[in-house]
């Protein structure tokens, strides 16, 4: 569960506009799930915390951004793209058809109110393309809340980068798991599962 830094106050209105959300949507009959009010879910200040970016940090991974999109991989993948025919796409694709055995695919995270997008975006794309890469043998959701919590440069719950997200994936993994990842235990390996898509620093 992810939740927004609030200084301990409650917001009447707040709460107000949540549960009038969750009416509208249990209200409408074509809707395919239930809401649920949260009463927790603007009531933290775990990830909210006001942070000093590390510019030497934030430059290193700027530059490795850099080298991927200049990289020659980059160029052939985004040639790839322009030249693919329009006729050769299907009128319909779902991705949870394709991939029936990667269950991160057709999962739905809640993040509350924190404004923590890039991380969840991004430990959602590493954990579905683990999955399809090896076929459906690895299953586990990489953590959102590690990116979140563990990673010096890539934001809060303030908003972040999903692309610096992706360069700690590939320089220092993710750990598997869904649960509240401690920042005092970011270099302990008692976490979970550490993924890396490939071998350290190579992005492509």
């Amino acid at each position: 569960m992810y939740l927004r830094a609030a200084d301990n106050v409650e917001d009447s209105g707040t709460d107000e506009y949540l549960r009038k959300l969750v009416r509208q949507i249990n209200d409408n009959s074509s809707s395919t799930w239930k809401a649920k009010f949260n009463k927790f879910g603007v009531k933290d200040r775990s990830y909210g915390f006001k942070y000093t970016r590390n510019s030497t940090a934030v430059r290193e991974v700027m530059v490795e951004l850099e080298k991927f999109f200049n990289s020659d991989a980059m160029k052939r993948h985004l040639q790839e793209l322009t030249d693919y025919p329009d006729s050769s796409l299907p009128t319909h694709f779902d991705a949870r058809l394709k991939w029936p055995n990667c269950p991160s695919i057709a999962r739905v995270p809640n993040q509350g109110g924190c404004g923590s997008c890039y991380a969840v975006a991004a430990a959602g794309v590493a954990s579905d393309r683990a999955c399809i890469q090896s076929n459906g043998t690895f299953r586990a959701s990489l953590s959102d809340q590690d990116v979140l919590g563990c990673c010096d440069v890539c934001g809060n719950c303030y908003g972040g980068d999903p692309l610096k997200a992706m360069v700690y994936w590939v320089n220092q993994g993710m750990v598997t798991g869904e649960l509240l990842v401690s920042r005092v235990s970011c270099l302990q390996a008692d976490r979970g599962t550490l993924i890396r898509p490939l071998p350290k620093g190579q992005l492509i």
